[in-house]
């Protein structure tokens, strides 16, 4: 398989995402995740249509059948004769396209689709050609993936629209969609070119003009994975009908804090760091057949009632609004945003809503939803472990005691998490997180809930920088790992730190960044969450690392502790064993020059005590 990369596309505010591969998982499809999807905090409201509105020459919302099933009256194709796709607990057999819901699409792991009820999908990224987990020797063929219309008799009808909600994010390789339209037995023609990527639904509007008083008019839509590993192309909300004369619609919502590197939505935010307050955002569409002028985004929170400058629209414009003043909470508690699209001739459009919870300690970007179990860091043997996490903007001076994150129900009940506190550089094209702080090792307590990763001494973190924490494992063979995922919100990205990760057959690392689903991985600011006998846990240091085998500990204990130094490969196997004392300012220089290159671990285990520190050593 080639080496495949993502791009992101964000609003022209926010920061242009770095590119991404795709990272070769451990898939698990036995063990799919039920997902109670019933009230997400902060995701987009499903977006529904009514297709009993007599006015609908063709209505099709995908939600009265069964799924995977299409309604009987769709066709659907595929170059790909074996396409097995994961659904409920077990797989099933498609011929294209099929029905699901955003869980369903993000069942492979990476097409994070945003709630929209039930639609149509092909989904090259959840593909098991003839049910086999995928693999650089078995990508699915999905380059030529036909949905086609039942035929539609347009012969007393004129000035017609065809109009559809599609998720095209083109990630990893992913190739064109388009839609195209043929009368009788002609020829297929392109209706419209290319549609656009985005990294969230759009809304698609298109005349039908040219097919004025036809009878036998068929439509259909094509997606193509360009012969690689790629996301996936999703359809929604399908009508053939006039438009109205003066009509908004509201085409995506945000709530901001000012960030330092681009605005960030958040699902929980200290009381500590709201700053000057949350800022709303929309693009509002006129779906209508008239200009509309003066129109504006409103939104209020409560009492607290704002609103953007006017803009006038042509009829099927799109455009940018934003609040100009800000929202600035002075308690704690869940506040709902209201949004709705107005202009002189249309009092308000339909209603969409986010909220955010303000919080005394918890700061968290992640629906508290998972969306499905993602592999934080597999079994991976000696191979460099992977971070997963997210990066929070600090707007007052505060003391970070611990990550909290969701271990997924799929973990190693014996599996080890560590936390990492990262600095955010914005000086150059892309984000660079440069490492500052990490915890101990700690063992799971428990799976399919939240754990906090406590810092031995808390990490002092600087108003006016952003800082990224992260959930490491231990990288051996006996330890899975996985973090619970939520699905992107618009305007909130993750973080991956690769730590020089080269998959099997490439010659070069992987680069660290930002990628479109959301580790539930959170800052902590409780003081109260650290007791006296965590801070006495032992701490050390490793330097160089990686090495060729020479290299120091450090250690610093204000007590003399009888503690066993230990060597140990990824398989468990103890190669070095010796009794130490750490007193005052403890160093050794360790010699594993004669060892085979590759990953090893350092323990430092307190005699007596069920205090252990572990640091992975990597001889190059």
């Amino acid at each position: 398989m080639k080496k495949l990369f993502i791009f992101l596309i964000l609003p022209a505010s926010l920061l242009m995402a770095q590119t991404q591969p795709k990272v070769q998982k451990d898939y698990a499809y036995d063990m799919l995740i039920p997902v109670d999807r019933s009230n997400p905090s902060t995701a987009r409201q499903a977006s529904t249509i009514d297709c009993t509105n007599p006015n609908y020459l063709y209505c099709e919302d995908f939600e009265s059948i069964p799924p995977p099933n299409l309604p009987s009256d769709i066709m659907t194709s595929s170059q790909e004769s074996n396409y097995v796709v994961p659904f409920n607990n077990g797989t099933e057999n498609v011929s294209g396209f099929y029905t699901g819901d955003a869980d369903d699409a993000n069942r492979g792991g990476f097409w994070p689709v945003q709630d929209h009820t039930q639609f149509a999908m092909t989904n090259d990224d959840a593909c098991l050609p003839n049910g086999a987990i995928p693999n650089s020797g078995n990508n699915c063929d999905l380059s030529f993936e036909v949905l086609e219309l039942p035929m539609i008799d347009m012969s007393n009808s004129q000035d017609l629209y065809l109009t559809f909600d599609y998720h095209h994010d083109g990630n990893y390789g992913g190739g064109d969609a388009v839609v195209e339209y043929k009368v009788g037995q002609g020829n297929w023609t392109n209706l419209i070119g290319n549609l656009p990527n985005g990294d969230s639904w759009q809304e698609g509007i298109f005349s039908l003009s040219a097919l004025n008083n036809m009878d036998s008019v068929f439509i259909r839509f094509i997606w193509s994975d360009d012969n690689s590993w790629a996301s996936g192309f999703a359809i929604d909300n399908i009508t053939v009908r006039e438009l109205n004369d003066n009509e908004l619609s509201i085409q995506s919502i945000n709530q901001y804090l000012y960030g330092s590197a681009f605005h960030s939505t958040y699902s929980k935010v200290p009381l500590s760091q709201v700053g000057n307050g949350f800022f709303c955002r929309s693009v509002i569409r006129n779906v209508g057949n008239n200009a509309q002028d003066s129109v504006r985004l409103k939104a209020n929170v409560g009492t607290f009632e704002t609103q953007s400058w006017a803009k006038n629209l042509a009829s099927l414009a799109r455009d940018t609004f934003y609040t100009n003043s800000d929202f600035v909470p002075t308690t704690v508690g869940n506040y709902q945003f209201d949004f709705q699209a107005e202009s002189d001739s249309v009092s308000f459009s339909s209603p969409d809503n986010l909220s955010v919870e303000i919080t005394e300690f918890i700061y968290a970007k992640d629906s508290d939803q998972e969306d499905f179990g993602g592999s934080c860091f597999s079994a991976t043997g000696s191979d460099v472990t992977v971070e997963h996490g997210c990066a929070f903007d600090i707007r007052e001076d505060a003391m970070l005691y611990a990550v909290d994150v969701f271990i997924s129900q799929f973990s190693y009940p014996n599996g080890q998490v560590k936390a990492k506190v990262y600095l955010i550089n914005n000086s150059g094209e892309s984000p660079v997180a440069d490492f500052q702080y990490e915890s101990n090792f700690l063992n799971i307590e428990s799976i399919n809930s939240w754990q906090s990763i406590k810092f031995p001494q808390a990490f002092p973190l600087v108003a006016g920088s952003e800082w990224l924490v992260t959930i490491s494992g231990n990288g051996t063979l006996t330890d899975t790992t996985r973090v619970g995922m939520s699905s992107a919100i618009s305007g909130s990205l993750g973080w991956r730190i690769y730590n020089g990760y080269t998959p099997q057959g490439e010659t070069e690392a992987w680069p660290d960044g930002l990628y479109n689903s959301i580790p539930m991985v959170r800052m902590n600011f409780d003081p109260n969450i650290i007791d006296i006998s965590e801070d006495e846990q032992l701490s050390f240091s490793i330097y160089p690392n990686p090495n060729n085998g020479q290299f120091r500990i450090e250690a610093s204990s204000t007590e003399n502790k009888a503690t066993t130094l230990s060597v140990k490969d990824v398989l468990g196997k103890t190669i070095l064993s010796e009794s130490v004392n750490l007193v005052n300012n403890f160093s050794k220089d360790m010699d594993l020059s004669q060892l085979t290159k590759g990953v090893y671990f350092i323990h430092l285990s307190a005699t007596n005590s069920e205090s252990e520190e572990i640091q992975k050593v990597i001889i190059h």
